[in-house]
């Protein structure tokens, strides 16, 4: 059993109402493990955590699989799932693309997911989306051919 399994049946003893978001979605995957499962379905677990413990949700979620537990989630932390998970689906009513992370996240699939301009970089040999900044309120810099680039300066509405 993965270390973070043990730490998060000890959480089924607490009463449900005094954990922390973090803890709650451990102690649904604790109880999830308890019939030692083949599939975990799993509905946004990274939802309303912090970032520590999305890591080690998705660290387990990689023990898990590596131990030949089949996980199907729904989830919007795209990069989180490309750091540490195999394959990948994208859905929009229909399946739009499948396999591996880097091959799957490209910024035409996850234009057909999500609708919206989604750029995609390399790091460290991962494929992360990036963010796209708003500059509502600043101007361009003169002379800068590049319509998102501003100055550092910001200087809110009055």
């Amino acid at each position: 059993m993965p270390s973070g399994v043990g730490a998060a049946i000890d959480l089924l003893l607490v009463c449900q109402g005094d954990l922390s978001g973090g803890q709650q979605q451990r102690a649904f995957l604790a109880r999830a493990l308890v019939g030692s499962p083949r599939v975990l379905l799993l509905d946004e677990p990274t939802s309303g955590v912090d970032i520590k413990t999305r890591d080690d949700v998705m660290h387990l979620l990689d023990q898990l699989n590596h131990q030949d537990i089949t996980i199907i989630m729904t989830t919007h932390e795209i990069n989180a799932v490309a750091a540490h998970l195999p394959w990948v689906v994208c859905l929009n009513g229909r399946i739009l693309a499948e396999g591996p992370p880097n091959q799957v996240f490209t910024p035409e699939t996850l234009q057909l997911t999500y609708g919206a301009e989604m750029p995609v970089t390399q790091y460290q040999g991962m494929t992360l989306v990036t963010e796209r900044p708003h500059f509502f309120g600043r101007q361009a810099v003169r002379g800068n051919s590049d319509p998102g680039h501003t100055s550092g300066e910001h200087r809110p509405h009055a």
